[in-house]
């Protein structure tokens, strides 16, 4: 009976999606608030909205804007990932934004690829209504263009397999390399501070012309051939069919507008099932990723589903997008107002449609009232003073989102919160502030056997804590004529935020126990960019003397230098310069009771210089980085007979080259040279790494493709007298199709073919010892889309 029900779903809902018309692939960019047509400042938040999060076996996120690694800058909010750039402002001019994913193998696979457009001129804040969260979208890219990072290692076998369906639409040859901008370093940031630059507003819906829609399609993957030699364990060829997309459809009924996305996911490996983690082998192979129904009449939309976000409030209630009912409303001129439940975890499949079947143990509950006090003047460019009120109560089960593999808590919170943006008439002031007051426990149940099963506990006594944020800044210079179209703008800036200890909301992901200050001023000058901030934290507000009190102070002074743009002259041998240092400070200030095991002072210096020529078809970039790190203070040993342990000092050089030359409207050629050394200062013993790079895509026409990457890494670590060699290749051979379908219907396609090798060397000189592994694959991949 369980078989027959399981059949008797899976048919009722395809025949339910096949009624709708578009799709787009699983774990792919659906949404973003920026687009190639649209230019942000430096400091504006960056999201971008996935169909779904990868699960563990598939590997993880990595994002990079032009050759810089910001995934540590992101954070991740429901489906969407946010890059709050308080510490490390965006880079101005045009850029590209990649999307990987990262497999266990470290194989990376290209997810997406953005057009970004940073301008040099302040934007005004836009505080706006709080109704349910679009941002404007994009279409991810999945053409490849620029030169790929060189922290990557070239295709491997796994990786290209899945790249062949993004060359489907590749029909155009390569265009010739752009000019991007000299990349900077990825600033050590503090990761754990939560919110934004007062731009951070909520958002008015957008039209849903702007949603990227894209076609079902079917993939036959094969690896038909392999032959392994060495100590590489043995894995089987394997052959495996995936089905995946959104299926959208909008419809009008007099005033009333409907829309509505399904997405997909399907798979003949269980395996990879989107909840075989949650259900194992009673996971179905064809599954419901994720929905969403907008019922839109006049100013009132009702969603169903986990399309939509809600909650503005940094501290209490922050985006989510979890499957439930949303509710928004504009009330008159100036009043707003949304309505939401939804689900406290992320989920997935058809079991829980609306998301509510948990309604007292597994739900978010939220109301959000927004009033425009002072209205907005678009003559003087103000969004006026807007103050929003946030009241929500939320629990959470003890039970892990779908992809997540942990042991959670039962949690129980509720709190309110108030934030209160506000803008002169000029535009140049601009306020952004807000206080929470959250209650929070840890409930003990009977179906949270991880915790009190055969074990008696004690019951955890909920707390009341507040938190607040204040942020303000204000143009000092703006728009500044030096001659021509060259301008100077100055910005000073200013936060302060404060986490009471014990403070936790379901509804938003914070650091508790934190005191925040910071203190910028940013410049732009004729193109050119300068900035100088000093920033204060610290922890243990409590003085809880068992506790290190960890303090930071963090110094960044970042330029950078555009100097066709600065001297106004049009001569490609003049190239974009860039700098940028970094004192960065952690210390325990007090000495912890009863032993002092926790005390620490290192300081890290970073001293960052990049130059790069965009000259013709040549791209030609070099970059330097030197990393100092102090150990300040004895770690004491746990043992009394053991002897003291410290950390050693060391000085770390990164040198990096590369090279891009467009030979040919078809032929793109990329090299590119990483070598790093790092030295022990109290042993003196100096270790190195190198790695060399190089791409080539031929487009032989428009119709097909050949594609070569070549990498090898070597470690050669002196201190533990080990070498290590990984030489990676991989070889692709696409050709894209259409099949004539049906009334005139073209069905497009790709095949593909892909050889991989993957060699590793592993010496140790202490142990005499070496291992050594080669493996060869050859594969095939077949896509067509409906």
């Amino acid at each position: 009976m369980k078989f027959f029900k399981t059949i008797c779903q899976s048919i009722v809902l395809v025949t339910f999606l096949l009624l709708y018309s578009h799709t787009a692939a699983a774990v792919t960019v659906e949404q973003t608030n920026f687009s190639d047509k649209v230019t942000v400042q430096p400091t504006s938040e960056i999201k971008l909205k996935l169909d779904r999060l990868p699960n563990q076996n598939e590997g993880r996120l990595a994002i990079f804007i032009g050759q810089t690694d910001v995934t540590s800058l992101f954070r991740t909010v429901g489906n969407e990932l946010i890059y709050q750039p308080k510490d490390v402002p965006l880079p101005v001019g045009e850029n590209k934004l990649i999307v990987y994913l990262v497999k266990e193998n470290n194989e990376w696979q290209e997810i997406a690829q953005l057009p970004l457009k940073v301008s040099d001129q302040p934007l005004a804040e836009q505080p706006t209504d709080s109704k349910v969260t679009q941002a404007p979208t994009q279409t991810p890219s999945r053409t490849r263009g620029g030169t790929e990072p060189t922290q990557i290692p070239a295709t491997t076998q796994e990786q290209t397999q899945q790249t062949q369906q993004t060359q489907t639409q590749q029909t155009q040859p390569p265009s010739t390399t752009q000019e991007q901008t000299q990349p900077t370093q990825t600033q050590p940031s503090q990761e754990s501070t939560p919110g934004a630059q007062p731009s951070e507003q909520p958002t008015q819906p957008q039209s849903q012309g702007s949603e990227t829609s894209k076609r079902p399609t079917l993939t036959l993957q094969s690896q038909f051939l392999e032959a392994r030699s060495g100590e590489i364990p043995p894995k089987p060829t394997s052959t495996k069919l995936t089905f995946e997309g959104d299926f959208n459809r909008q419809d009008k009924i007099g005033e009333l507008n409907i829309r509505s996305v399904f997405s997909v996911f399907g798979t003949t490996l269980r395996e990879e099932a989107i909840r075989f983690q949650q259900l194992g082998q009673d996971a179905p192979n064809l599954d419901l990723n994720s929905y969403d129904i907008d019922l839109t009449y006049g100013s009132t939309t009702l969603s169903l589903g986990q399309g939509n976000c809600y909650g503005n409030h940094r501290f209490l209630l922050e985006q989510i997008c979890n499957r439930g009912l949303v509710l928004s409303s504009k009330l008159g001129d100036r009043l707003d107002i949304t309505l939401a439940s939804t689900s406290a975890t992320d989920i997935v499949g058809y079991d829980n449609i609306l998301g509510l079947n948990d309604f007292v143990d597994d739900n978010i509950s939220a109301a959000v009232l927004g009033y425009q006090i002072v209205g907005k003047n678009p003559d003087n460019n103000s969004e006026g003073v807007r103050l929003e009120a946030t009241l929500m109560s939320a629990s959470r089960k003890p039970e892990a989102d779908f992809n997540q593999l942990e042991v959670v808590d039962a949690e129980e919170s509720s709190g309110f919160g108030l934030t209160l943006v506000a803008q002169d008439n000029s535009g140049r002031l601009r306020f952004n502030g807000g206080f929470a007051r959250s209650t929070f426990t840890n409930p003990s149940r009977e179906e949270d056997p991880e915790l009190t099963e055969d074990v008696d506990i004690v019951p955890v006594e909920s707390t009341t804590e507040n938190a607040y944020f204040l942020e303000a800044e204000y143009d000092l210079l703006r728009d500044v004529k030096l001659g021509g179209e060259r301008t100077l703008t100055l910005t000073l800036r200013a936060s302060h935020e404060r986490i009471d200890p014990q403070f936790n909301t379901i509804g938003a992901s914070v650091t508790a126990d934190q005191l925040l200050n910071q203190v910028s001023l940013n410049g732009k000058i004729a193109g050119a960019s300068v900035e100088l901030k000093q920033m204060w934290d610290e922890n243990n507000l409590a003085d809880v003397p068992t506790l290190a009190t960890t303090k930071k102070r963090d110094t960044a002074f970042n330029l950078t230098v555009p100097l066709q743009n600065l001297l106004a002259v049009k001569n490609s041998l003049l190239p974009t310069l860039s700098y940028s240092f970094n004192r960065n400070r952690s210390f325990t200030e007090n000495t912890p009771e009863p032993v002092n095991t926790l005390e620490s002072d290192v300081l890290t210096t970073t001293h960052t210089f990049g130059i790069n020529w965009n000259i013709q078809n040549f791209n030609i970039g070099y970059n330097l980085e030197s990393i100092f790190q102090d150990n300040r203070k004895l770690s004491e040993a746990v043992e009394a007979d053991n002897p003291p342990d410290q950390a050693p000092d060391t000085q770390q050089f990164t040198n990096t080259i590369k090279f891009g030359w467009q030979a040919t409207p078809g032929l793109l050629l990329d090299l590119g040279y990483e070598w790093t050394s790092s030295r022990d200062l109290v042993t003196n013993i100096t270790d190195f790494t190198s790695t060399p790079t190089l791409g080539i895509t031929w487009q032989m026409d428009p119709s097909m493709t050949l594609q070569l990457n070549l990498s090898r890494r070597d470690d050669n670590t002196i201190s533990a007298r080990t070498f290590n060699r990984q030489d990676e290749v991989s070889v692709i051979l696409t050709r894209t199709f259409k099949i004539q379908g049906p009334a005139g219907l073209e069905l497009p396609g790709a095949v593909s073919l892909t050889y991989g090798l993957n060699s590793n060397s592993n010496r140790n000189r202490e142990l005499n010892e070496s291992t050594d592994g080669t493996v060869h694959t050859l594969a095939g991949n077949i896509n067509i889309s409906f």
